[in-house]
């Protein structure tokens, strides 16, 4: 059978240590005198009688007792101290910490202060609601807080921007722009403002001034030639793209720009060539299909100049089978025709009789027309 394990208890040991020595002490002096364990206890005649082993135990489970009651204290001291320093960002200062500036509890009210892009966050959150003006607010705080505060001046500018208010959207990117120069981004922004203001200069100045610190973002690029094209500089525009794309995207970043501004043989013409380079190309494809395809678009082209040449031969063949007429009509009957009079030649216009019978349908004469009567010119 298993022996319960007892566990050995430091102060019992401590306790049986005393009770031994003071059993040593008491029997190696005499019996009117007592040996004491404190030291600074007296040892004679007017010696305090020594206390026993039950005085001993007593004192012993005191000195233990205050062990733990000092233990008990200074848990109880730290975990206030631990709980005032977690608590105190998130708390209001009392009356002596507010006349007290220079006190402990003064650095952690300060750092439980709402920063600016809390502020920044909640302007956000109300701006995606459609809350235009909670939002403004809020950047407003975040700019109270801190005037140079990058994210906020570029919210505000981006706020105005949306509520179509060109003017102040431009001051606050060149604020923003101010606090940090080398933000290839926030040229870019303020480019695309000058574009929707119809000042297309600015808007290249801004666009290059991105590309400048950014020369491998394709989206710079693309802006910028999106502005040159639409100044007429095509080869320019096309260059900046092939600086960021290989030639068949080149290609079709061009026919996408053209596409969006409804230029459609010119939208085919770079298609065309993205597709020759790279016959894979699926946004090329995909572009090509979303507009009904090269060929089918080619052969309404096609179409459309076959009508336009039929149109002009028929007006020539009437324009010519009227002037036939008018001939015939102020000739004397039996007389030759003016131009054979003449001596001129008649071989580059229709005769008369193929003016009666033109090269398109018409509805036949009527019957009494074919063949006049000869008794009427006698």
């Amino acid at each position: 059978m298993n022996m319960p394990n007892h566990r050995t208890n430091p102060w019992r040991l401590l306790a049986l240590g005393a009770l031994s020595v003071s059993i040593a002490s008491g029997c190696k002096t005499s019996p009117g005198v007592k040996s004491s364990i404190w030291p600074t206890q007296k040892v004679g005649a007017d010696a305090v009688t020594s206390p026993g082993v039950g005085g001993t135990l007593a004192s012993t489970t005191k000195a233990v007792k205050g062990q733990f009651s000092s233990m008990g204290t200074a848990v109880t001291s730290a975990y206030g101290k631990a709980k005032t320093a977690i608590t105190a960002p998130f708390s209001a200062p009392t009356t002596t910490e507010a006349a007290a500036p220079n006190s402990a509890t003064a650095p952690l009210a300060k750092t439980g202060s709402i920063g600016p892009e809390v502020y920044v966050m909640t302007g956000q959150l109300h701006e995606s609601k459609g809350d235009y003006a909670k939002a403004l607010d809020s950047y407003s705080k975040a700019l109270e807080a801190e005037p140079k505060n990058i994210s906020a001046l570029l919210s505000m500018a981006r706020l105005y921007d949306r509520q179509n208010e060109k003017d102040k959207s431009i001051s606050f990117f060149n604020k923003a722009i101010e606090v940090a120069p080398n933000n290839a981004a926030s040229y870019s922004e303020l480019g695309a403002i000058y574009v929707k203001s119809g000042n297309l200069n600015a808007a290249k100045e801004q666009f290059q001034k991105a590309v400048n610190l950014d020369p491998k973002n394709a989206n710079h690029r693309s802006a910028l030639a999106g502005v040159l094209l639409d100044m007429g500089n095509a080869d320019g525009a096309m260059a900046e793209l092939a600086q960021v794309h290989q030639p068949a995207m080149a290609n079709y970043q061009m026919a996408y720009l053209h596409f969006s501004r409804k230029n459609v043989p010119a939208t085919q013409q770079y298609l065309g060539a993205a597709l020759q380079i790279d016959p894979n190309l699926k946004p090329a494809r995909d572009l090509l299909a979303s507009m009904g395809g090269g060929q089918s678009l080619q052969n309404l082209a096609q179409q459309g100049n076959q009508w336009m040449g039929q149109a002009q031969g028929v007006m020539q063949q009437a324009s010519a089978i009227s002037t036939n007429v008018q001939t015939l009509m102020q000739t004397p009957v039996g007389a030759a025709a003016p131009q054979a009079a003449a001596g001129q030649s008649t071989a580059g216009l229709p005769s008369a009789a193929a003016a009666a019978t033109p090269s398109f349908a018409l509805p036949p004469p009527p019957q009494s027309a074919q063949q006049p009567d000869a008794s009427m010119f006698r």
